[in-house]
């Protein structure tokens, strides 16, 4: 059995008394971060972004310019791991860095006109995959599931 096929199975929650509700959510969204990733991998493949560029030219797309600590604050990771990424970005001219009125030494970090293209041709394609594959969910379910993983998110 290849990787695929196993990615093809239906999840489901292992229901267990003896294991804390919490304990059960918390693995579900390990196992569905690591389904996500790998689908959003294989949609993507013909695009050669990695999924650490993929998250930052999204956040600058959503938030607009941003510096490498205001990233790495918002994602909750090292501003040495966001340099890095920024660093790929840059090498292959999907950002570039604009002076920063608010800080001499921190650049702004802005999409080029190809990292825009890239990230919306990535959340379109996103888009259309998702609204296929959770088309039995209704919203209010999604929005229900979002607020549970936002509170477990805020206490950490």
């Amino acid at each position: 059995m290849d990787d695929r096929s196993v990615l093809a199975e239906p999840a489901t929650v292992a229901i267990d008394a003896a294991i804390d509700p919490a304990t059960v959510l918390l693995d579900e969204v390990r196992l569905l971060m690591h389904r996500v990733e790998r689908f959003v991998d294989d949609l993507h493949v013909d695009l050669a972004v990695t999924t650490p560029e993929r998250a930052v030219l999204e956040y600058l797309h959503r938030r607009g310019p941003a510096t490498v600590p205001d990233i790495a604050r918002a994602r909750g990771v090292s501003r040495q791991h966001i340099q890095t990424i920024v660093n790929g970005l840059l090498d292959h001219a999907r950002v570039e860095t604009v002076r920063n009125p608010a800080h001499r030494r921190s650049s702004l970090i802005v999409p080029t006109d190809d990292g825009r293209r890239l990230i919306e041709e990535m959340l379109d394609r996103e888009q259309r995959a998702m609204t296929e594959r959770l088309s039995g969910i209704s919203g209010r379910s999604m929005l229900d599931a979002a607020h549970v993983l936002a509170e477990f998110r805020n206490r950490f």
